[in-house]
């Protein structure tokens, strides 16, 4: 439900937080202090503020916070353009790092900058939580085949990769109200691989089943 939704976003904020610089925590941290008071009108102006004469790095993590206000405040449309952003700019780095190798950096203070694959599933996650919030659910699909690809790209990537549960859960819950079976069947299947005590899935799978 929508205050499901508004929480999930404090959470995965939290998660975000916890991969970046210190340098980055202690800019973002009066930003940061007023959004957990749901003090929306303070942080959002303290974000922009910030991110006027930030690298490209620190830009498109100052979107992602700004975006997950927006998110969090209930202003899907304008978390939708402010993620979307971010995505851009997550496109141009990932670019730019094929082109030039893993030893590429935006600059000399960037050299840190780690969790790429991350940032990039948080971005569609968001965007397909937008959509959701909005009742564009084929939007929304279309968002979580994405994070579906950001995880495929992950795991042979990252080392400390994680599958992220919450978005297949959604995804085939998504799958369902469009009346793609298939693709829900794959994603219950998916869950149940990687969290095979979670019995809650087998009723849903069931209740699938039912409706094939």
């Amino acid at each position: 439900n929508m205050k499901y939704f508004k929480y999930t976003g404090l959470f995965v904020l939290f998660i975000l937080f916890s991969y970046c610089a210190t340098s980055y925590i202690e800019k973002i941290t009066k930003a940061e202090e007023a959004f957990y008071k749901e003090d929306y009108e303070t942080a959002i102006p303290e974000v922009r503020d910030l991110a006027k004469d930030a690298s490209a790095k620190d830009q498109l993590l100052y979107l992602m916070e700004a975006g997950t206000i927006f998110h969090t405040k209930g202003d899907y449309e304008t978390s939708i353009k402010v993620f979307k952003d971010a995505e851009g700019i997550a496109d141009s780095i990932q670019t730019s790092m094929t082109k030039e190798g893993l030893a590429f950096v935006l600059s000399d203070n960037e050299s840190n900058f780690k969790g790429e694959s991350f940032e990039r599933v948080i971005i569609k996650l968001y965007l397909a939580m937008n959509y959701i919030m909005l009742g564009k659910v084929e939007d929304a699909k279309r968002y979580f085949k994405k994070v579906d690809f950001e995880l495929k790209d992950m795991k042979v990537t990252d080392s400390k990769f994680k599958q992220n549960l919450f978005a297949r859960y959604m995804d085939a819950v998504i799958s369902e109200q469009l009346n793609a079976y298939n693709d829900a069947r794959v994603s219950y299947k998916n869950i149940m691989e990687i969290a095979p005590d979670n019995k809650e899935i087998l009723a849903d799978r069931y209740v699938l089943a039912v409706k094939e």
